[in-house]
């Protein structure tokens, strides 16, 4: 696992989990990601929020937080 972490780290290409399309893997400077259920989608236009009204991004970055 550790040898994918460092492939994921050395190309910019993250796997992430976001909240309505599941896990995925987030390419670098962009907000498009490909899901296995869902296909490659656009998420720069999610409007999370969270209940004190605060943006939310709506994902999070498994590769540096180490929490899939």
């Amino acid at each position: 696992m550790r040898k994918f972490r460092l492939v994921q780290f050395l190309t910019g290409v993250h796997a992430i989990h976001h909240l309505q399309y599941s896990y995925g893997y987030k390419l670098p400077f962009i907000k498009i990601g490909w899901f296995k259920n869902h296909g490659w989608k656009n998420f720069s236009k999610g409007n999370y929020k969270t209940k004190d009204g605060n943006d939310l991004k709506g994902y999070h970055n498994c590769t540096l937080t180490g929490t899939y």
